[in-house]
């Protein structure tokens, strides 16, 4: 149903300019993907998605779901986006993506703090895991889109510390060869 959905999707919006499709939303968390995130059973859907997809427009831009940052929890519930990653290289997703989609959110963070653990900070340490994935797969043509990335004006967070913020952020984005957009949220 859900690929049914894609193409029809992208019959009716492709002629109107859009050819980028990110194939579901946080699907490495429980939030997302009920009752907990399953990478073999997101890759089935990826594949059927993008099939749909390029049936349609075969130089449609099909993207994985944006991954949340987390980690991997004892529970199952959430997954650590390069773990997701690698489950889904292995559930036999890799020819099924044109780019890897990413919220490298680090609120209340600078994006390119240090931390001892990379998957401690989605931006400055995951991202650059993902590519690692991506190239030990084949993939490291592909791009990483940052499709969900900010920093919000609450509990003391300054205007300030936002232009800051985004400053930095945006900057390093562009510097790594192996981004492709970064969109505000």
């Amino acid at each position: 149903a859900f690929a049914a959905f894609a193409g029809a999707a992208t019959a009716r919006y492709s002629p109107m300019g859009v050819r980028a499709w990110e194939i579901w939303n946080e699907p490495n968390s429980h939030w997302f993907w009920s009752p907990a995130p399953n990478p073999a059973a997101y890759t089935d859907l990826l594949v059927r998605a993008n099939a749909a997809i390029k049936a349609v427009d075969s130089h449609a831009t099909v993207m994985t779901g944006g991954f949340s940052p987390a980690p991997d929890s004892p529970d199952g519930s959430m997954i650590a986006p390069v773990t997701f990653l690698k489950g889904v290289y292995a559930a036999g997703g890799g020819g099924h993506f044109d780019a890897v989609a990413h919220h490298p959110y680090n609120y209340p963070y600078m994006p390119l703090r240090p931390e001892p653990n990379y998957n401690w900070n989605a931006f400055g340490g995951v991202t650059p895991k993902l590519h690692e994935t991506m190239l030990a797969n084949g993939d490291g043509h592909k791009k990483i889109w940052g499709t969900e990335m900010g920093a919000p004006t609450v509990q003391g967070m300054t205007p300030e510390y936002v232009a800051a913020y985004l400053t930095e952020a945006f900057a390093a984005w562009r510097s790594w060869a192996y981004t492709g957009p970064l969109f505000w949220y």
